[in-house]
């Protein structure tokens, strides 16, 4: 698509969106309106909005179709309504303070401490919750104690791997280049061996990107200046929270194997679960699991109290 059909598209996304805002608004009343990058973040924020909501408040989510399409409607509702308030806006920061990028200063607005809401689900907590709920599991089962420690095992080597695809696409986003993370096939890459243990399969990584993108290669200069930037940061602020999932869903997809097939020193009783666990189905599964984020508490409650 070009830039032309592009922002044709988007003129036309941004105007159904707007018209599925003012078609429910309400100028008078509590009603919360709550805008959306995608079916994910709804599904990850929603129930966090209901718990902190107020009896009798109803709540509209709308989808925007990516993060400029929340900050567009943004832009285009704040003069529409009498409290901003009740509209609240949610993106991920995705490589925002690495490539200088300001969100429109708004309290209204919540921006990810991380890179995206993925990365708040991926971590040894996560384990054993998926290993206790998903997988119907005893907490006290020995097997669970060996799982987590190969877990934080093979979730180093993970950050570490991982850790130059993201200067690479940091470095691209520098230059102007831009790309789409979905051409980058994570599969073709990396994988987890024997062991539970995080390796990369891909003999030429720079080829690989050549071609998936169709970029050309960064220099060597412009890595370590994004090793640099990097050198200050939490992991998960830099490291693409879709990702991080499927290490998580890889690493259980292991798991469960082992398990049924008796081997890593991991047989004994066999795991059942009601659905499968996948990237699709992850955030839906477990986005409510851990306690909500200190950052997003702050927002809802600063927010919702002032509606």
């Amino acid at each position: 698509m070009g830039r032309v059909e592009y922002l044709k598209s988007q003129r036309t996304e941004d105007s159904a969106v707007y018209l599925q805002f003012i078609l429910v608004y309400k100028r008078k009343g509590k009603d919360l309106y709550l805008f959306f990058e995608g079916r994910d973040d709804l599904d990850y924020f929603m129930p966090k909005v209901r718990r902190y909501s107020k009896r009798g408040t109803n709540l509209y989510p709308i989808e925007c179709h990516g993060k400029s399409g929340v900050i567009n409607a943004y832009n285009i509702v704040k003069t529409k309504v009498n409290n901003i308030r009740r509209t609240l806006f949610f993106v991920d920061k995705d490589f925002d303070d690495f490539l200088k990028i300001e969100l429109p200063r708004c309290k209204s607005i919540y921006s990810t401490k991380f890179y995206s809401i993925e990365n708040y689900i991926v971590n040894n907590e996560m384990v054993s919750i998926i290993w206790a709920e998903h997988y119907f599991m005893e907490i006290q089962d020995k097997r669970l104690r060996d799982i987590q420690s190969m877990f934080d095992i093979g979730y180093r080597e993970f950050q570490r791997h991982i850790k130059r695809l993201m200067a690479w696409a940091v470095c691209q986003r520098l230059r102007g280049r831009n790309f789409k993370f979905s051409d980058i096939k994570i599969d073709d890459i990396y994988t987890i061996a024997s062991g539970a243990k995080f390796i990369c399969h891909c003999r030429n990584k720079v080829c690989y990107l050549q071609t998936a993108t169709g970029l050309s290669p960064v220099t060597l200069g412009e890595m370590r200046k994004c090793y640099e930037l990097f050198q200050t940061s939490n992991p998960k602020g830099y490291i693409r929270g879709k990702y991080e999932l499927w290490f998580l869903v890889k690493f259980f997809s292991y798991i469960n194997a082992a398990i049924n097939r008796n081997t890593d020193g991991l047989g004994g009783k066999k795991t059942k679960a009601k659905m499968q666990l996948n990237t699709n189905s992850a955030i839906t599964l477990l986005g409510d699991k851990l306690p909500c984020d200190i950052d997003l508490e702050k927002f809802l409650i600063y927010n919702i109290s002032r509606t």
